[in-house]
C-alpha cells in the first residue's frame, strides 16, 4: 500500500475518529483522557526500547508504571477539577523513585566493575523515557478543563495534522532538490518545511472564521499561534527522528498503518502540545 493511500485512509477514518473522542466531553473529557493514557503506555514502551539499544535502563515495568502515574494524574486532576500544579510535584516523586529504585534495588549489572557504574545512567534514561513518552503529553490533557475545550483541543490536533500533511505534499512536489539540509531528517526538505507552516496557519485561519470563539476572533493572533505551534511541531519530528537514528532504528514500532510506531505518529504533538498550552493560557488568556 502506497503513502498516498495509507494518508487518505487516515484522512478519512483516523482523523473523524480522534475529533469524535475529542467531541464527546462529558467528565471533562474522560473518553480522551483514557486514550491518552493508553497511547501514553505505548510511547513510553517505544521509547524506552529505543533508549535501551544505548544505555542501561531501570527495569521496563518499574518505569512503565511509575510514567503512567502521570496520565494517571491528569486525568484525576481534569475530573474532579483539581490543580495540574499536581503534576509537577508528581514528577518530582517520580525521580525520587528512580533515584530509590537505582540506588537499592536495581544497580549494577553483570558487566560493571562497580554495583553503582550504571546508576547515572539508569536514573537520567528513565527520567527521560518517563518526561518525553508521558510527561509531555500530560499537556494535552490539561486543555480539557477550558472553556471551548473540544474547540480548542480540535483546532490543536488539525493545525499538527495540516503541517504534517501539507508539509508532505511540498516536499514530494518541491522538495526534490532542496533536501538533505537537516542530518537527524535528511528527507525532509525546506519546501516540507514551509508547506508545513503555511498547512497550519490556512487551518487555523479557517477555524477562527467559522468559530469566532478560538483565539478570541483574531485571525493575527490566530495565525502567529500556528506559526509557533508548527515550528514546535516540526522539531518534535526532527528530535524524534535524532532519538532513531542514535538507536538506529527506522521506525519507533509497527503500530500504527504506514507510520510505524505511536511516536512516529505523535512526535509533533509530543513538543506542539506544551507549547500551545503555555501560549494560549499565559498570552491569549485561555482558561
Amino acid at each position: 500500500m502506497n503513502t498516498t493511500v495509507q494518508r487518505l485512509l487516515i484522512f478519512f477514518i483516523g482523523i473523524p475518529t480522534v475529533v469524535a473522542i475529542v467531541l464527546y466531553n462529558p467528565y471533562n473529557h474522560l473518553l480522551l483522557h483514557l486514550v491518552i493514557t493508553f497511547v501514553t503506555f505505548i510511547a513510553v514502551t517505544e521509547i524506552y526500547h529505543l533508549v535501551a539499544q544505548k544505555q542501561a535502563l531501570l527495569p521496563y515495568t518499574a518505569v512503565i508504571i511509575v510514567s503512567l502515574s502521570l496520565p494517571a494524574a491528569a486525568l484525576l486532576c481534569s475530573v474532579f477539577t483539581l490543580p495540574y500544579q499536581y503534576i509537577e510535584y508528581l514528577c518530582i516523586l517520580c525521580v525520587f523513585i528512580f533515584f530509590y529504585f537505582s540506588i537499592f534495588h536495581f544497580h549494577g549489572g553483570k558487566h560493571t566493575e562497580s554495583p553503582f557504574d550504571q546508576v547515572i545512567s539508569q536514573i537520567s534514561g528513565s527520567a527521560f523515557v518517563m518526561l518525553y513518552g508521558a510527561y509531555l503529553l500530560t499537556y494535552l490533557a490539561r486543555m480539557t478543563v477550558w472553556q471551548h475545550s473540544s474547540l480548542y483541543i480540535t483546532a490543536f490536533l488539525v493545525m499538527i495534522f495540516m503541517c504534517d500533511s501539507i508539509a508532505w505534499l511540498f516536499g514530494m512536489l518541491l522538495g526534490k532538490n532542496n533536501k538533505g539540509k537537516v542530518l537527524a531528517s535528511p528527507n525532509k526538505s525546506i519546501a516540507g518545511f514551509i508547506g508545513g507552516f503555511i498547512g497550519s496557519a490556512v487551518s487555523a485561519l479557517v477555524i477562527t472564521a467559522l468559530f469566532p470563539d478560538f483565539c478570541h476572533g483574531s485571525y493575527a493572533t490566530a495565525a502567529l499561534l500556528a506559526v509557533i505551534v508548527a515550528a514546535a511541531g516540526i522539531l518534535g519530528d526532527l528530535a524524534e527522528s535524532a532519538c532513531k537514528r542514535s538507536a538506529h532504528c527506522k521506525d519507533s514500532g509497527h503500530v500504527i498503518l504506514g507510520r510505524g510506531g505511536i511516536l512516529d505518529s505523535i512526535d509533533s504533538i509530543l513538543f506542539a502540545a506544551p507549547v500551545y498550552y503555555v501560549v494560549l493560557s499565559l498570552f491569549i488568556g485561555v482558561s
